[in-house]
């Protein structure tokens, strides 16, 4: 391990992020110190995003397309467009979208995983199921859950992969592609793995 590997492990060490996942079952809080703000920004996401895909459902039973396809495709394009126009939200800089959910930078090197709607729930659960109990060999692959509640996940923030994929991850989601793929403690992990 070269210097700055040796840094980059202390320093993580100490602000909590487990460098190695240890065996499972690996605890993940229900809790967070930012909790309740975390409330707040998951109650505020999922009120816009209600709000924008009901004014597109208006607007498409308004031109006589108000069903299938058409809604399918409409929620969630305006549920995107709507938090990515606002952006910041509780004072949590917004960095990614996902189909169901959003993701906004928490301070110390950490993200939350807010659902948008019952299946980024669904995805957050599982992700924090699968960080829980996957065996020691396959956690190497994923990034940490730190806290989860209803409806939104903490893990640290992973910098960006310059892979398109990884080795073994489709053991764990059929979703392995570039976007979902992370660095932490110095290896490429599975960020997104909730479906």
């Amino acid at each position: 391990m070269s210097g700055s590997e040796g840094r980059l492990r202390d320093a993580m060490a100490r602000v909590g992020e487990p460098c190695a996942p240890g065996p499972k079952p690996r605890k993940v809080p229900r809790t967070h110190p930012l909790a309740r703000e975390i409330r707040a920004v998951a109650s505020e996401v999922r009120a816009l995003v209600t709000r924008a895909r009901a004014a597109s459902r208006e607007y498409l039973v308004s031109i006589g397309r108000g069903g299938g396809a058409d809604l399918a495709i409409s929620y969630n394009a305006s549920a995107r467009t709507a938090l990515d126009a606002r952006g910041e939200m509780g004072g949590f800089p917004l960095v990614g979208l996902g189909s169901e959910r959003a993701v906004y930078r928490l301070p110390h090197g950490e993200v939350v995983k807010v659902g948008t709607d019952e299946g980024g729930d669904a995805q957050c659960r599982k992700e924090a199921a699968r960080w829980r109990n996957a065996p020691e060999a396959v956690a190497m692959l994923l990034c940490p859950v730190l806290a989860a509640g209803e409806g939104w996940v903490v893990m640290p923030f992973a910098g960006p992969a310059w892979v398109s994929t990884l080795a073994g991850a489709d053991r764990v989601t059929w979703d392995v592609r570039q976007e979902n793929l992370g660095s932490h403690c110095g290896r490429v992990v599975l960020v997104d793995y909730g479906v």
